[in-house]
């Protein structure tokens, strides 16, 4: 179990049940506690949230407060961490080759294998390219990344004009059975640079 925000401005001090879970200095940055070992399961609980927006962070919101969601989220113990998908790509001739890392945490006591699933949509939502792998759980409290490779055959590229986004569905399959998913938003680009034109 653990609690995600959003976003709140600023200096927050965070606590669960009486239990001080931490600060995020920053008021635009997003994050997240465990709080499985606080939770009263079946009755009540209690979120504190204190937000110090007495010193200024220096961009353009000066608000305060909670301004963005709070989540309260239930995963497996073995599970893909906030924010644990990187994603970039290389173009070749017509192709796009796609490094998908992924960083798993195991919070719980299982050892043994998993199954990482990775798998590219397109715009319209077609599968367009999948890869999977056995590989070893992390340990007890223990976080690891994986990597794969993925193929884009005639890649549409983004541009400012025509900002096309594939999205990147990760899954990790403990005895086949889906015990985890996570979705990733990326686009494909490519950079040059002519003489005359500069980069484009």
């Amino acid at each position: 179990m653990s609690l995600k925000f959003d976003g709140v401005f600023r200096n927050s001090k965070v606590f669960f049940n009486g239990y001080y879970l931490g600060t995020e200095e920053s008021g635009y940055n997003g994050f997240e506690y465990d709080v499985t070992a606080y939770v009263n399961y079946g009755g009540e609980n209690i979120i504190v949230v204190r937000a110090d927006a007495s010193m200024e962070e220096g961009w353009f919101y000066e608000g305060a407060g909670i301004y963005r969601h709070v989540y309260l989220q239930k995963t497996n113990p073995i599970h893909v961490v906030l924010n644990g998908t990187f994603v970039k790509s290389q173009l070749k001739n017509n192709d796009a080759v796609i490094t998908a890392e992924v960083s798993i945490e195991n919070k719980g006591n299982y050892k043994g294998f998993i199954e990482v699933v990775q798998t590219i949509f397109d715009a319209s939502n077609k599968q367009i390219s999948s890869a999977s792998e056995n590989v070893l759980a992390p340990e007890f409290y223990k976080t690891t990344s994986f990597t794969s490779k993925l193929d884009v055959k005639n890649p549409i590229l983004w541009d400012i004009d025509a900002p096309n986004l594939y999205h990147l569905v990760t899954e990790l399959k403990q005895n086949g059975k889906t015990i985890d998913g996570y979705e990733t938003p990326f686009g494909i680009r490519a950079i040059k640079f002519d003489a005359e034109k500069g980069f484009f």
